[in-house]
């Protein structure tokens, strides 16, 4: 409901060198959904799931801050197309859940709300609807096995240290390529950590919609493979000022916010905006094209 975080549902990019704060940004961003309600246009409150898969899951202890994320069950230590799958599946399995428990619902209302003599024709008519009330003897819903949510959860899943694992196979059908694709259709935001933008294949830099940037020492590297995404908001020139402003600071990043417009940050907390950027004259304007006449401010975000 702040209206200034990235818009569900996302994937997630965040390249940096290690101890340059990539988990503790990514923990800072579900920890701000954590407290803040997830809505949709009707009011209706959703819950998150945070599941981790990362090797390195011990040395990384702010990963217990998240309420979101049950150790006990949402944690993997390594990684396969077959884990990968598997939690797709469950998360079907958990929508399932959900539907079933809502359809059981329509079918007691409509059950208590239909005359006894009409009994007979509502089921003759729709025979799944005895087969689903017999299943739990026609008892309220409220005394029936309740699903785990009353909404469908909001899943993030995090793949943190993942090279050498295979999970980037360039392969045509990799798995977890296909799930990135498709991750508004299986309602899962993925958020991949790593140290190196050239192991994360292509199709899947180009279907992220949030990038987290640390400093690196080879930042043409960083600027020139992602320019295109951000070719019609800005110069490459204002984007490498861009990168150098936000990367100056201990721990800081660029982030690129491409799920509402187009949107820079400095960190999570901090929006990054041109002092004259709608009032200069014609002449600042091709300046600023250019990658001249304009400096970076900041304004706090929500």
């Amino acid at each position: 409901v702040c209206g200034n975080c990235p818009k569900f549902y996302w994937n997630l990019l965040s390249i940096a060198s290690r101890q340059s704060g990539k988990t503790h940004s990514i923990c800072q961003l579900i920890r701000h959904y954590e407290t803040h309600k997830i809505v949709n246009k009707e009011g209706d409150v959703f819950p998150i799931r945070t599941i981790l898969i990362s090797p390195t899951t011990q040395a990384n202890q702010i990963y217990h801050s998240l309420n979101s994320l049950d150790f006990s069950k949402d944690v993997y230590e390594d990684y396969s197309d077959e884990i990968l799958l598997d939690i797709i599946a469950d998360i079907k399995q958990t929508k399932q859940e959900i539907d079933d428990f809502r359809l059981y619902i329509k079918a007691y209302k409509l059950y208590l709300k239909t005359p006894e003599e009409k009994l007979g024709k509502l089921f003759e008519e729709e025979p799944e609807l005895i087969q689903l009330l017999e299943k739990n003897d026609y008892a309220h819903w409220t005394e029936i096995e309740q699903p785990k949510y009353q909404n469908y959860p909001v899943n993030i899943l995090l793949l943190d240290d993942l090279l050498g694992t295979g999970s980037f196979s360039t392969k045509h059908k990799s798995a977890l390529t296909n799930a990135i694709i498709k991750n508004r259709h299986l309602g899962i935001n993925f958020a991949i950590l790593s140290q190196s933008l050239k192991s994360i294949p292509k199709n899947i830099r180009l279907n992220s919609s949030v990038f987290f940037l640390g400093k690196f020492q080879n930042k043409n590297m960083i600027l020139n493979d992602l320019y295109e995404e951000v070719s019609n908001a800005l110069s490459m020139e204002q984007f490498d000022e861009l990168y150098t402003y936000a990367t100056d600071k201990p721990y800081g990043a660029l982030i690129l916010d491409l799920t509402n417009g187009k949107r820079f940050l400095s960190n999570f907390d901090t929006e990054l905006l041109l002092n004259n950027l709608g009032s200069e004259s014609e002449d600042e304007k091709e300046n600023n094209k250019k990658g001249k006449g304009g400096e970076w401010h900041e304004q706090q975000a929500d």
